[in-house]
């Protein structure tokens, strides 16, 4: 398994390009509204994908720990600049979809 300080530094990468595409406009709010989330999570993440790689946890349990952590991401700089909420919640829904599909995609395969 990559080291986890990698695994974190790609999923930040990836969550601030998702960020910057979904909201071109908002790109900095969107970006530093997601750095604060993963920083936040950080040990659970660093946890869970230990977790996953040595085989205490299955991908379906990662998942179900991925989607409660959902509620966790306010998004507040975006919310400050009123975005409708079903935009909010779908660039969400993007985000935890990235970030356990490449969570399970390295595990897989390393």
């Amino acid at each position: 398994m990559p080291d986890f300080k990698e695994i974190f530094g790609d999923l930040l990468e990836a969550v601030k390009k998702i960020a910057a595409e979904e909201f071109t406009e908002y790109k900095s709010e969107a970006s530093e509204d997601v750095e604060e989330f993963l920083l936040d999570s950080k040990s659970d993440l660093e946890k869970w994908v230990t977790q996953l790689a040595s085989g205490e946890l299955s991908p379906d349990d990662f998942e179900w720990l991925m989607k409660s952590k959902k509620e966790v991401l306010k998004l507040t700089l975006l919310k400050q600049k009123g975005l409708a909420q079903v935009r909010l919640d779908q660039f969400r829904e993007k985000l935890f979809e990235e970030i356990k599909n490449r969570v399970l995609d390295i595990i897989s395969f390393s």
